[in-house]
């Protein structure tokens, strides 16, 4: 009865230890997005219909507006896919832009998944691709920013807004 007992308690804890130590693997890109005229693209704008563009089945998008700013942020999580290029789809009445956001899978002496922020990107018909940093050396120096504070969600970013601009 001692045995039986202390392989049941072994099986509850280890249950629970999976669980409290498991992961969703995922990243966020945030930016503020403009409209030609220079105004801010926020959730109130009704002309505007900003959508994630899925192509795998494995892997989770989404789209908000942060509470605490001008500032989208875009989701990707899963299992499967995360390493691929993501699209975001922004409509207003007459024309179509796409967002291309390519892996976020930094180089540099840490290489992992982060969180980054693209900067301002103005809408204007057509594709737009996000630009990372080239080299080791400039994925070790890009600073770290909080963003969308909410006590939840993840608020630290690195700022890749300068080769926005390249």
């Amino acid at each position: 009865m001692k045995t039986k007992y202390i392989v049941m308690l072994s099986m509850f804890v280890l249950a629970f230890t999976f669980y409290a130590t498991a992961q969703w693997p995922g990243n966020f890109y945030s930016f503020i997005l403009k409209d030609p005229s220079g105004k801010t693209i926020t959730p109130e704008n009704t002309e505007y219909k900003i959508t994630p563009v899925g192509k795998k089945t494995d892997v989770v998008l989404g789209i908000e507006f942060c509470n605490d700013s001008k500032v989208w942020r875009f989701s990707e999580g899963g299992n499967h896919y995360m390493g691929s290029t993501q699209e975001l789809k922004i409509e207003n009445h007459s024309s179509e832009m796409i967002i291309e956001f390519p892996s976020s899978m930094s180089g540099g002496k840490e290489q992992y998944y982060r969180n980054l922020y693209a900067g301002i990107i103005n809408f204007k018909k057509g594709i737009t691709k996000i630009k990372l940093p080239h080299t080791d050396a400039q994925w070790d120096n890009i600073k770290e920013i909080k963003l969308c504070i909410d006590g939840i969600n993840f608020t630290s970013f690195y700022d890749i807004s300068e080769f926005q601009q390249e």
